[in-house]
């Protein structure tokens, strides 16, 4: 996959299914994300460069995401 903006909206896309909205998206300011948001009309929220604290909404969103994947996993 490359990191082409058309590539990111639709992998955003295909994740989020075809019905939900996305209401705000957290991202570490790359170009793809950042030039997708706007495309799509999606609240951006970005990482301030240099400060890696401000991307605690987005890390720990990922550390979220990863726990309950590996709770279905033991429980599957």
């Amino acid at each position: 996959a490359s990191k082409s903006t058309g590539h990111t909206i639709e992998a955003r896309q295909h994740f989020d299914g075809p019905k939900d909205r996305i209401k705000k998206l957290s991202c570490d300011r790359a170009p793809e994300f950042i030039d997708g948001a706007r495309h799509c009309l999606w609240r951006l929220v970005t990482a301030t460069q240099g400060m890696p604290q401000t991307n605690g909404v987005a890390e720990r969103a990922v550390r979220s995401v990863k726990e309950d994947g590996r709770c279905e996993i033991v429980q599957a």
